[in-house]
């Protein structure tokens, strides 16, 4: 799977982790996830030094956000034929 953001970055995804739980002051739970993703000319190659990771991400209506409603980044899945999400 190829992603890119909406700040610039992507690759091709090697991992999802998580899901984990962020405690709000409230008390309530909000889980996440985290990308993992290298750049996708490194695809077959690629080394530790390679690792990228979007962190904090949320699924939202069919969208990949991240965690704090402050924060306007959003991830796209592209195809990975095209290059179009």
């Amino acid at each position: 799977m190829v992603i890119r953001t909406s700040y610039g970055t992507g690759g091709t995804v090697i991992g999802v982790e998580g899901p984990y739980v962020h405690l709000a002051s409230d008390g309530r739970e909000h889980p996440h996830f985290t990308i993992v993703y290298v750049p996708s000319e490194r695809v077959c190659r690629h080394g530790k030094l390679d690792h990228n990771w979007i962190n904090e991400c949320v699924a939202v209506d069919g969208r990949i956000l991240k965690l704090l409603e402050v924060n306007l980044d959003e991830v796209f899945i592209e195809d990975a034929d095209t290059g179009r999400s």
